[in-house]
């Protein structure tokens, strides 16, 4: 809202004593919560160090939902201003009499044009409270609703209602004959990723929001159990957001083991729909589009999403009973949620960020246990490739091309030629490597590899968006494993008695290793050389390529130049300099700090080494005797032993 208002400027907003925290809190809590308005309204780029067990979560749920919520009713009280002090009608009598009558219209088109979008604006304001009001009324009505049933087994009833029964060979054969994992037409039309969940047109507004991440969905759980102890958990709108991963519901697409797969899945269900095909003369029933993709209960479990706070687990149970997608129904409530909670690699990387639609355009950003935020950056766009991976990748690649040649058109026979010169590029220059070579290791520009391995005539960039547009690795995949399927079922119905131990384990081994699945790797490679070329490094270590993003400051200007304010959160960040260096260089005018001491005074404080118990048995807390009772039952007579001594 802030950058399409009226003024660029905010009204500063004085800090509250008051932060509506849910007990009497410390001093350092309370200058953590003003210290934290103050870097939110002044658009900073915060570092906020807090040990462990001084209320670190607590202070900033309290202190930037305070914000979020003071600085929303000083924006409508801006807009009610500006609105409430114009009158346009007098205003353009005054500038049809003015002497220089040109300059007079221009600057009373700008002032009308200010004021009606202020109008816009306050209207847009104002029907968004509204709606959280109505969602926020639900409360009570859905706290008996997400109450877990330990007994329910609704899996189950997924298997029952989306799936048609039918002899397993004349379902694979089906499949084949009916190219399910055939090629589509392709264009180089210009790129746009195929996420569709009837995405509508950008409205002109957006909500200011907090969006909060942490590293794993346990901790954002506990979050949600601080978010539910304060006022805040009924007054403000929330959800979390995370992969198809973790929200599917759906058995068939949720048993598929890569992220990627997943994703790619869900988008064809989306498109199928029940029906009857014939295959060879004979109707047989197929049952593709996904039960739990219906707008009418995806809307509905939006709304109930919006009325109470809930982690991971509780929207998924949710999802579940209401018979609705809980992926797509969190990002229809992230969009009118005030705070969105979700692990901070989904806000880090630029693809999962736009394929989740999370917004972080003059959002604050809060990012919780972020020692390691570096690190994490590095890793993820990171990658590797082995050798067997790209020789498998192309014995998969060339008979895919071989099945469907005759379907392909001029464009997908190029762009699949162009990826198979790659891939044979690659083992060329792997297996021109001596392993037994003391020091065979080397270390490449991204530029210098491309024009070692001769592939530098090649638009790399124009082929990964091929790979995703035409969905080729959940083709690759789909189509070799049902092919190897196929065969396994049509000899064991040829001998009439299951398959010999060696062989289904040999079965089992080819298809933990389908070329589809390593032609993922592959694609990763592609990607970080396409998208960081100019920040990391390619190692040819052995048999095996490397990608190591060097510098991360590229990978996360996007997020520092977007963001309204940025918070990185910790119980040790330290030293400053090189968090600052990798992070926020160019933008260190904007950086302030925090640090403070535990909650506990030193002179409370006592360290003493404890070996043995009270019957003198020692304490040996290895990994064998993790689940030994005795060990426990001395720890804890140890407990109290030093509970009644202690003052």
């Amino acid at each position: 809202m802030e950058s399409s208002g009226i003024s660029t400027h905010d009204t500063e907003l004085k800090i509250p004593d008051d932060f509506s925290f849910p007990f009497p809190p410390y001093k350092i809590q309370i200058d953590f919560m003003k210290t934290l308005f103050e870097a939110l309204d002044r658009r900073k780029l915060g570092i906020f160090e807090s040990p462990t067990g001084t209320g670190k979560s607590l202070s900033l749920l309290c202190g930037s939902l305070t914000w979020l919520e003071r600085r929303e009713q000083q924006r409508l009280k801006d807009l009610k201003s500006v609105v409430d002090g114009c009158n346009l009608e007098q205003e353009e009598i005054v500038a049809k009499e003015a002497k220089n009558w040109v300059v007079a219209q221009h600057a009373f088109r700008q002032r009308k044009e200010k004021v009606l979008k202020a109008i816009r604006e306050l209207q847009f304001l104002e029907s968004l409270i509204e709606q959280r009001k109505k969602c926020l009324q639900k409360r009570k009505q859905l706290k008996q609703t997400i109450e877990y049933s330990s007994k329910e087994n609704r899996s189950e009833r997924v298997v029952k209602d989306g799936s048609c029964v039918e002899d397993p060979l004349d379902e694979l054969t089906s499949s084949l004959l009916n190219d399910e994992f055939g090629p589509e037409p392709y264009s180089d039309s210009e790129f746009s990723e195929d996420d569709d969940d009837g995405e509508e047109k950008e409205p002109e507004f957006h909500s200011l929001k907090v969006i909060f991440g942490s590293r794993t969905h346990s901790q954002l759980s506990q979050f949600v159990n601080e978010l539910k102890k304060t006022l805040f958990a009924s007054k403000i709108t929330s959800t979390t957001l995370g992969s198809r991963q973790n929200l599917c519901v759906n058995a068939e697409v949720s048993r598929l083991k890569s992220l990627s797969l997943i994703n790619e899945r869900c988008l064809d269900l989306q498109k199928g729909s029940k029906g009857k095909k014939k295959t060879e003369g004979k109707k047989q029933k197929t049952c593709t589009g996904c039960p739990y993709f219906n707008q009418t209960a995806i809307q509905s479990l939006k709304n109930q999403i919006l009325s109470e706070p809930m982690d991971i687990e509780e929207l998924v149970h949710l999802a579940k009973k209401e018979k609705a997608c809980a992926y797509y129904a969190s990002r229809k409530a992230s969009k009118e949620a005030q705070l969105i909670l979700l692990p901070y690699n989904s806000i880090l990387h630029l693809g999962t960020r736009d394929g989740i639609g999370l917004r972080i355009e003059n959002s604050v950003v809060i990012l919780d246990e972020a020692h390691n935020i570096v690190e994490s950056i590095s890793n993820m766009y990171s990658s590797s490739v082995s050798l067997t991976q790209l020789q498998e990748s192309l014995k998969g690649l060339k008979t895919y091309t071989n099945r469907y040649m005759t379907r392909f058109n001029g464009k997908n026979l190029l762009k699949l030629k162009q990826i198979t010169h790659i891939l044979k590029s690659f083992i060329a220059f792997l297996n021109d490597v001596d392993v037994e070579t003391p020091g065979a290791g080397r270390v490449f520009y991204v530029q210098e590899f491309i024009s070692v391995t001769g592939v530098e005539a090649l638009d790399l960039h124009s082929l990964y968006k091929y790979m995703i547009k035409s969905k080729l690795i959940f083709k690759l995949k789909g189509y070799l494993q049902l092919e190897a399927k196929q065969k396994m079922l049509e000899m064991e119905l040829s001998i009439s008695k299951p398959l010999p131990e060696a062989a289904e384990s040999e079965s089992t081994n080819r298809k933990s290793s389908a070329p589809g699945q390593v032609l993922l790797n592959f694609f990763e490679f592609l990607k970080s050389i396409t998208r960081c070329s100019g920040s990391g490094r390619i190692i040819q270590d052995g048999k095996m390529l490397k990608f190591l993003l060097l510098n991360t400051v590229d990978s996360f200007s996007d997020v520092v130049n977007s963001a309204r304010s940025i918070i990185l959160a910790g119980g040790t960040i330290k030293p400053y300099e090189d968090v600052e260096d990798q992070l926020f260089y160019g933008a260190k005018d904007r950086i302030s700090h925090f640090s403070c001491n535990h909650v506990i005074p030193d002179e409370n404080l006592i360290c003493l080494a404890v070996s043995h118990g009270s019957s003198s048995s020692p304490f040996d807390f290895t990994f064998k005797n993790r689940n030994s009772h005795q060990l426990v039952t001395i720890h804890y007579f140890k407990i109290l032993e030093i509970s009644a001594v202690v003052v």
